[in-house]
């Protein structure tokens, strides 16, 4: 039974991401997509343990490095196959603004098949980010029509 080992406000799943520079990340969160901290605990040195933030009604953690308990960034590990996807109001202007914070593009917003126009941007932490805005809302089989068109333009590219 889930709901009951679940707090309210969490999704059965939470990202907890590690910078080398928890602070400064939160803060850059904070201008990009207006992340509130929900908590969080710091150590004696004032490194972040973990810091709960918030975007839209999604909850994750961000924490320092902390090597010996196995807590290292993308910049330590050299990259990272994960990726975090945030809803915007405005796709263009958050992708401008992450280039603007040090991000570097690796796919720039367009409209896409499934409905969204979105980007992808590795921000100056080394973390990967899929931004989006709700463009049209379809159902799973116009979806799948669309891209099976984009899969046949692509093959004959």
């Amino acid at each position: 039974m889930a709901g009951k080992n679940i707090p309210d406000l969490y999704p059965g799943i939470t990202a907890h991401i590690v910078s080398k520079d928890a602070q400064a990340h939160v803060d850059l969160l904070g201008q990009l997509f207006g992340a509130e901290i929900m908590g969080g605990q710091r150590n004696e040195e004032g490194k972040w343990w973990y810091c709960e933030l918030r975007i839209n009604e999604g909850r994750f953690m961000v924490s320092d490095e902390f090597p010996e308990l196995g807590f290292l960034s993308p910049d330590t590990v050299g990259g990272t196959p994960v990726m975090l996807h945030v809803y915007v109001d405005d796709v263009d202007a958050t992708h401008q603004q992450m280039l603007d914070a040090g991000g570097t593009s690796l796919m720039a917003p367009a409209d896409r098949y499934w409905g969204d126009r979105s980007g992808q941007v590795r921000d100056s932490f080394g973390h990967m980010w899929t931004v989006s805005t709700r463009k049209e809302t379809l159902k799973n089989d116009e979806i799948v029509r669309r891209g099976d068109e984009e899969v046949k333009r692509l093959s004959h590219a």
